[in-house]
């Protein structure tokens, strides 16, 4: 599978995640994680035996802005953004003036996948808040897109864990101890990519940190959006959908 199929899937996933199907709606981020973890890791081990290294150079797409705009980004988009990033060894910083928005560094593939499922999360989150929080204030409505926010992350981030251990399983299956091990090592290798980026970011930017925002608490309302940030299901499709 090239990167253009895996993000082609990707996408289809994610035009069914928006339909009026509640099933169809279900088709969810975590998915399309596992689509692109998986074409990584096959890319990774193909480079191992072919001793190639067709790894992309990071680079810092300030040019291109993730949802820019004049107005300040709240703080549960930028704690969205960062989970989606972290889950695509890429990181994000705010830039640009006057106008707003996520500057992605990492490498160029990655970064399509985070512009990807960073939207489709945004808009989820907001169309949930726009069900369940209708009629409350500002501060009900910030704290609850956080609680929800926390939950979406924290799933992703599960579903990574996930998917290493059916890949590790499947390579020993296939492979044996010599399937393991090559497993191990494309794993070492993506799980070495965020430090990669962390460390281009020290040498190349000159990042100072901004002026912290505060919000008024609600307890009550950021529990209610971790609740319903299970109810953005995240497991795998129906197969028969072609994934």
């Amino acid at each position: 599978m090239t990167h253009a199929e895996a993000v082609a899937k990707v996408s289809k996933l994610l035009r069914l995640a928006t339909s009026s199907n509640p099933n169809e709606a279900a088709l969810a981020a975590s998915r399309a994680q596992e689509i692109m973890d998986r074409f990584k890791l096959e890319g990774i081990t193909a480079d191992f035996d072919s001793g190639q290294n067709t790894q992309e150079p990071i680079d810092d797409f300030k040019a291109d802005l993730m949802d820019a705009e004049s107005s300040q980004l709240d703080t549960w988009r930028c704690r969205l953004a960062s989970a989606v990033a972290a889950c695509n060894e890429c990181k994000i910083y705010l830039s640009g003036r006057p106008v707003r928005g996520f500057s992605i560094v990492g490498r160029a593939r990655d970064a399509v996948i985070v512009r990807l499922l960073y939207g489709w999360l945004k808009s989820q989150v907001n169309e949930m808040a726009a069900r369940e929080c209708a009629g409350t204030g500002r501060t009900h409505w910030n704290n609850w897109r956080i609680g929800c926010v926390e939950t979406v992350s924290q799933r992703l981030a599960d579903q990574r864990k996930k998917t290493a251990t059916t890949l590790m399983e499947e390579a020993r299956v296939s492979g044996g101890n010599l399937g393991l091990v090559r497993m191990e090592r494309s794993l070492a290798v993506r799980d070495s990519q965020l430090e990669q980026v962390d460390t281009w970011m020290q040498d190349h930017l000159k990042l100072t940190a901004g002026k912290r925002r505060y919000y008024r608490s609600d307890p009550s309302a950021r529990e209610a959006g971790r609740l319903a940030g299970h109810r953005i299901n995240m497991s795998a499709p129906d197969r028969s959908l072609g994934f």
